[in-house]
């Protein structure tokens, strides 16, 4: 499969390429701020994309459509109503042309790329109104607390059986994402000309307020990194090193893909094992989230939850060292701008 049909069998990836069509039709009653909200209006609206500004779309707009899509991510939930009619099969077909006219465009030349180990960041915010506490600052551990991780991913599988068991109806939402969420695993993206990171516009369930301390990082050279640039690698990481889930993930997955089976996700600390870090490219990240990627070597499937594009989780901590002096970045406007050292 071509990456423009993949992009377009993955719920955050016809969001995109509906968000992009939006920015660049000629009919006046849509715009950024209003999509459509039926099908017809969908189709008029897709109908008159002016191609020839979507080439020449800049990198900042293309970004912005990217994190509008990534903004609405929904796995505790079922799909809304932009994602379900953005999967009708004749608005999938009239995003086609779309999607493959964004890939073309050289500001998203690089969204297949593996990791730019010189350019990741790491990035840090208050939370509420509050100013930015020392907690905010990166976690600088010399391990990763895999045992913890473990013991609380398994007391919550283990509970959920018990509830399951009880009442088999019951609706039991939980912890939902499928990353290595463990004390001292770091996440960073790259940085980009005039963003300081991609997570700062793009993250699944984000907590960034209008403010955030970025810090540049220095990678080791021989830094182990498995790629996701498509569904299969997922599904190949995850059948390597399978660590079952159904009890817990059973009802927020289904939400999110309709679908009722086995789930699986990676066992994180055996892939810490062979692995220093994985990255998701741009076009990975599209490609898989939020859908049921099924097995190949068991019966079941898993799902890419909690990631965002470009994202790269750290299994070992000891392969960054991060900059000390972080720079504050302010969204103004909507748009993103250094202020100063942090």
């Amino acid at each position: 499969m071509d990456l423009a049909r993949e992009m377009l069998a993955s719920p955050r990836g016809r969001f995109f390429c509906a968000s992009v069509a939006f920015r660049c039709t000629t009919d006046e009653r849509v715009n950024r701020h209003r999509s459509p909200n039926s099908l017809p209006e969908v189709r008029a609206a897709v109908k008159s994309v002016d191609l020839e500004r979507l080439d020449l779309m800049s990198e900042v707009d293309i970004l912005d459509s990217l994190g509008y899509a990534v903004d609405f991510a929904r796995y505790w939930q079922p799909p809304d109503v932009d994602d379900i009619l953005y999967a009708a099969p004749e608005v999938v077909e009239m995003l086609a042309p779309i999607a493959e006219a964004v890939l073309r465009n050289p500001a998203c030349s690089w969204w297949d790329d593996p990791i730019d180990p010189e350019h990741q960041r790491m990035i840090a915010y208050p939370f509420g109104n509050e100013t930015f506490p020392e907690s905010t600052a990166p976690y600088r551990s010399q391990g990763v607390g895999w045992g913890e991780w473990r013991a609380h991913l398994e007391a919550g599988e283990a509970r959920a059986q018990r509830q399951y068991r009880r009442d088999p109806h019951r609706a039991i939402s939980g912890e939902w994402w499928s990353t290595p969420y463990a004390v001292g695993v770091a996440q960073t993206t790259r940085a980009r000309e005039g963003l300081g990171a991609l997570q700062l516009i793009a993250e699944e369930d984000t907590l960034i307020g209008d403010e955030a301390r970025v810090w540049a990082l220095s990678v080791a050279e021989r830094v182990r990194v498995y790629e996701i640039s498509a569904p299969d690698d997922w599904a190949r990481l995850v059948d390597r090193y399978p660590l079952e889930v159904t009890a817990s993930k059973r009802w927020d997955w289904y939400n999110t893909t309709g679908s009722h089976q086995r789930w699986f996700m990676p066992d994180w600390e055996a892939v810490a094992d062979d692995y220093d870090a994985v990255h998701v490219s741009v076009t990975g990240y599209l490609g898989s989230a939020g859908i049921a990627i099924p097995l190949e070597t068991r019966d079941g499937a898993t799902v890419l939850a909690g990631w965002g594009p470009d994202a790269t989780w750290w299994l070992d901590p000891g392969a960054l060292r991060i900059d000390d002096v972080p720079v504050l970045w302010r969204r103004d406007d909507e748009r993103w701008f250094p202020t100063s050292q942090a």
